[in-house]
């Protein structure tokens, strides 16, 4: 039977209580225990089968991935297993989550008034198709006036409203089938590569990425865990299969002579500073500890570039709805004062 999904606040909480148990000195076995009781009676069940299946000898994040958790879930609970310092980890997961639920939180509270007016306002504009248009168009051949441009336009969409569903159905058909056979069948990889370019969300994406990998890698090594094999276990994470392309690249121009600060500037969908920030680290003997902190920053960032967006979203729905206003208000009085002219 297919398990139910935790909501978003549920597995924040959960892994910030799980990595705050594990880091005052509880197994793994006992925290989860211990949670039983502190989660919601519906989840209850999810985590009796995650210690049964971690007696099995389940990995944790393999648990998760089976729950239906968040995909950085999974990724960063893979991380901690690896590195063995599964408590940050957690705690660092739960903390993400919570800061997109907060995301989210805004976007539907800044939207929410917006997306009224522009639904009130294409209720006027249907009521005015059915109902006032007509009687313009009847007024219009009484007094024998030529109807306006705008008003041949609306008119237009009366008359062939069936064309036009049909034109966007298939508009919208040929986006589906373009993801399907286009996009869907492109290399995780490659995909990520196309996604980094676009306008305003490539920045995004860069700056998500390069948090993610710098912030695991950073991790890997302060385990005492090599630079090869850091790059392979960041490749095999379960859910960001770009990752194990990226890093295979990398290791390649290694294995040929190329420096680690070089070898990164290869990948598009990373940021172009990461190459110093490595430069800078190998130079000092830090590159653990500096790639923290560079993955602490790209985090900031990608948080206010979060919010800004959110921010511009607002006054450009009114913008949208304003202009709709206004098209509404001329294609109303417009005709009036035609015929007013040709009286």
């Amino acid at each position: 039977m297919k398990q139910k999904m935790w909501n978003m606040k549920d597995q924040a909480d959960f892994l910030t209580r799980l990595g705050t148990l594990l880091g005052q000195g509880y197994s793994l076995n006992q925290a989860l225990r211990f949670l039983i009781y502190q989660v919601d009676e519906n989840n209850r069940s999810v985590i009796y089968n995650a210690i049964g299946q971690l007696n099995a000898g389940e990995k944790l994040y393999s648990v998760l991935n089976a729950s239906r958790f968040m995909p950085v879930c999974v990724s960063f609970t893979y991380f901690g297993e690896k590195n063995g310092d599964l408590q940050k980890s957690l705690i660092t997961a739960g903390s993400l989550l919570k800061k997109q639920l907060n995301n989210r939180q805004q976007v539907r509270k800044l939207l929410s008034y917006p997306l009224f007016l522009l639904s009130f306002t294409f209720i006027l504009f249907a009521i005015m198709q059915s109902n006032i248009l007509p009687q313009f168009l009847h007024l219009y051949d009484s007094f024998q006036v030529e109807p306006n441009l705008l008003i041949r336009m609306l008119n237009s969409l009366n008359e062939y409203r069936t064309f036009y569903l049909l034109l966007l159905c298939c508009f919208m058909l040929m986006i589906v089938i373009f993801y399907r056979l286009f996009l869907n069948k492109v290399q995780p990889h490659e995909r990520m590569c196309l996604y980094s370019r676009l306008p305003i969300i490539g920045k995004i994406i860069k700056l998500w990425n390069t948090y993610y990998s710098a912030f695991h890698l950073s991790q890997l090594l302060q385990a005492g865990i090599s630079l090869n094999e850091s790059l392979q276990l960041l490749g095999n994470d379960p859910q960001k299969k770009f990752l194990n392309t990226a890093c295979q690249i990398v290791q390649k121009r290694l294995l040929e002579g190329v420096d680690f600060s070089r070898a990164v500037t290869v990948i598009p969908y990373w940021n172009e500073e990461l190459s110093f920030i490595i430069q800078h680290g190998q130079m000092t003997g830090r590159l653990a500890g500096e790639l923290e902190t560079y993955s602490t920053y790209c985090l900031e960032e990608f948080s206010e570039q979060i919010e800004k967006i959110i921010k511009i979203l607002q006054p450009f729905i009114f913008l949208i709805i304003g202009i709709w206003i206004i098209t509404l208000y001329i294609s109303l009085l417009l005709p009036t004062f035609q015929m007013i002219n040709n009286m």
